[in-house]
């Protein structure tokens, strides 16, 4: 892309504002190519002291800044001046900044990284558009200044006081007073053309040269407004230069700009060399342009050449082909061995003999070669070589905006370099940061990452997951971990947090998990503190394993350990652990306790008749029978089989009424047994079969107090009381002495 309208920013004073070194000193690069004068500033408050010494025509700040942000300067600079465009740059895209940019008066919003064509159609458009709109002045028909506004004023490098009452003629170019005086004069006979050509002096000494149009003539007064600007510098060339020296002086800057444009869009540096190369010959004219390095003991060699213009056998136009190479001296080594720059106005008058005739057999009469620096390494040096078909001249201007291109084009392939570095190293970061987020998203445990403000930072898949709330709703929120605990454990969870944040170390425990749908889960917790270079406590890093199906295995095997499987009864081994607690406790409190053996009768004929499924769903319902007789603090335990020990503890101090009390509970389980079992089950064949059972019990008794017994003594004793019951005719209870 080519800005045609270019020419018009020659005298453009651009203020640009910008913290980043590395990012102003590419944007710097890219504007020094086109406008008359850049200002620099690293902050707000530089940037608008430098804005009030040196009046800019336009300002293009970032937002984020040290002492001073870029929104606040614009708002400064807007209390005076509402007219002078402002181009906001920042790597913020959030709507909060751009609402605030724009209300403050900001005329472009730029996101970083800034693309170079897109910043130049910002400068275009608030320069351009905006200077074609606002610039108005009114004179009287003498030519004195009766009003002018802020970008007229801005246009020619005044402040509008400056300017009012004065004569116009004081600002209009020598060269066309004359012509001013009779459109004046022309104006009050009532005939004159709308618009005309006039150039105007500016304050810097530069000229204004632009197509006016008179839009009102009224009273006497004479509004008047631009209608097309041009600008240009005016220098060593004076205003009636050759058409051909400002032919290739507006080429010359048509082509910086146009590799600076290479240069925003170049893959790698080959690329920018092969269209720097193009670039020469298709806006500047050069028959022919190539690039060349060398490494030390090492052929030259081209890295990027142009098509040739006129002639295919230029194509192939190798450097030892310059037709200049004399035993003595090679242009093209001297070039890049020296870094200087080398301008051979008249090949024919310079060279002693043409070596293979290539030079002027496609009539080559001209050649530049520009030193661009380091290409690839340190020890390889490049060159650009410029072939044209006629002897030209170069004045001093000239040659300096070659070496500005030659300087620019090195620096061009520093940018690339550091841009491709930068590139690779943010695709290394992107990949590490990605494999780094698989292996925490696909752990298989909850990744908690809280800060120093207990805001969570990090939130992994498994988090997600378990919680039911995605990372966007969690982060940045302090405290939000405080919503995954149960009231109850919040105290000591919170308790841990904060021994780890004072004093870091790893902390190990256990608490339950809430999910935003209510469901609750047990997890394993271990966290751990994570230190700055300060030696302070950066962050804190939960990881929770979920261990409630693990805890549920474990209660089962503990259950299925201590209880009977059928009745659900604690089994011999969770009785015996009983029975000692129980004598423990006798011995400490004087109390009597009891312990009841009980078999049940006519058990074996039910299981022989009918089977095993039938027995169980009588022992099942016996058990629950047995439970509804005694006391939530007493025990009853199957033993086995058909038997079922009961375990009546702290009953009473006095050995009598310790007595009554278990004969009365073993009457009640005696005759809770004797009743009537109603038992229902499936056939073999799946049909439903109803049986009415009668089954007694024969009951033995054992006091005990204190120590006196062993745990297997007093159930021997019991024992044996339950066999005297059932030789006496059985549904009897009998108690040992």
């Amino acid at each position: 892309m080519i800005f045609q309208d270019r020419d018009a920013l020659a005298s453009l004073r651009v203020l640009y504002v910008e913290d980043d070194k590395n990012t102003q000193e590419e944007i710097a690069f890219f504007l020094e190519s086109f406008v008359s004068k850049l200002y620099l500033a690293s902050d707000g408050e530089e940037g608008y002291q430098a804005y009030l010494d040196y009046m800019p025509d336009l300002i293009i700040t970032d937002i984020q800044m040290p002492k001073m942000n870029g929104i606040e300067m614009v708002k400064k600079i807007r209390e005076t001046d509402m007219q002078i465009p402002i181009i906001i740059t920042t790597a913020y895209n959030e709507t909060e900044y751009l609402l605030n940019a724009i209300n403050t008066g900001v005329d472009r919003y730029l996101l970083k990284p800034v693309n170079f064509i897109a910043l130049s159609e910002a400068i275009k458009a608030c320069h351009f558009l905006d200077t074609n709109k606002h610039f108005h002045l009114s004179i009287d028909t003498q030519g004195t200044i009766l009003d002018i506004n802020d970008a007229a004023a801005r246009l020619l490098g005044f402040l509008p006081q400056e300017l009012k009452t004065h004569s116009l003629m004081e600002y209009v170019d020598l060269s066309f007073v004359e012509k001013m005086q009779n459109y004046l004069e022309n104006l009050k006979k009532a005939d004159f053309t709308k618009n005309f050509r006039m150039i105007l002096r500016k304050k810097d000494g530069t000229c204004l040269e632009s197509i006016f149009c008179v839009e009102e003539y009224l009273d006497e007064v004479i509004n008047i407004e631009i209608k097309n600007i041009e600008i240009y510098m005016q220098n060593e060339l004076s205003l009636n230069k050759s058409l051909e020296s400002e032919r290739f002086a507006k080429s010359l800057t048509e082509l910086q700009y146009s590799i600076n444009l290479s240069l925003d869009s170049a893959i790698n540096k080959l690329d920018f060399l092969q269209n720097v190369v193009r670039l020469f010959t298709e806006i500047e004219g050069f028959e022919y342009a190539y690039s060349a390095c060398k490494e030390a003991d090492k052929e030259i060699e081209i890295v990027a050449r142009s098509t040739a213009a006129r002639s295919v056998g230029l194509e192939s136009f190798p450097p030892k082909c310059l037709g200049m190479q004399s035993p003595y001296f090679c242009p093209l080594l001297e070039v890049i061995n020296t870094q200087k720059m080398l301008v051979i106005e008249d090949v024919d008058a310079f060279i002693a003999c043409e070596s293979d005739g290539y030079l002027a057999l496609n009539g080559i009469k001209s050649m530049i070669m520009l030193p661009i620096g380091v290409f690839v390494q340190e020890n390889k040096q490049a060159s650009i070589t410029l072939l044209l078909s006629k002897v030209f001249h170069l004045n001093l201007e000239a040659l300096k905006q070659f070496e500005n291109i030659s300087h620019q084009i090195g620096l061009g392939l520093k940018l690339i370099e550091e841009r491709l570095e930068r590139n690779n190293l943010q695709v290394q970061l992107r990949q590490e940061r990605d494999f780094t987020n698989s292996v925490l998203d696909t752990a298989g445990i909850i990744i908690v990452v809280i800060n120093r403000e207990e805001a969570i930072v990090r939130f992994n898949k498994t988090a997600e997951q378990y919680s039911g709330y995605s990372a966007q709703e969690v982060l940045g929120k302090p405290y939000f971990w405080e919503h995954f605990l149960l009231e109850e454990e919040r105290t000591g969870v919170v308790a841990h947090v904060e021994t780890l944040q004072r004093e870091p170390s790893n902390a190990y425990y256990e608490n339950h998990w809430i999910a935003k749908n209510g469901e609750k889960r047990l997890f394993s917790w271990l966290n751990t503190s994570l230190m700055n270079e300060k030696g302070e406590v950066e962050y804190l890093i939960a990881t929770g394993h979920d261990i409630t199906e693990r805890k549920k295995n474990e209660k089962l095997i503990e259950h299925l350990a201590f209880y009977d499987p059928l009745t659900q009864l604690p089994n011999r081994r969770l009785l015996g652990d009983r029975v000692l607690k129980a004598l423990a406790m006798s011995n400490r409190s004087g109390m009597y306790g009891a312990l009841l053996f009980l078999d049940l009768d006519n058990f074996k004929p039910l299981n022989d008749t009918y089977g095993h499924t039938v027995g169980d769903i009588l022992l099942i319902e016996a058990a629950k029978r047995i439970q509804d007789c005694i006391r939530e603090s007493d025990t009853v335990a199957r033993f086995g089989g058909d038997e079922f020990v009961i375990l009546l503890s702290e009953i009473n101090k006095d050995v009598a009424q310790a007595y009554e009390h278990t004969e009365s509970v073993a009457s009640k389980i005696r005759m809770a047994l004797e009743k009537p079992y109603h038992l229902e089950y499936l056939s073999n064949e799946n049909e439903a079969l109803h049986i009415d059972y009668q089954c007694t019990s024969s009951i033995g008794i054992k006091l005990y107090k204190g120590n006196e017994f062993s745990q297997d003594t007093l159930i021997q004793h019991a024992d044996g009381a339950m066999y005297i019951a059932k030789s006496k005719g059985k549904n009897q209870i009998h108690i040992a002495e």
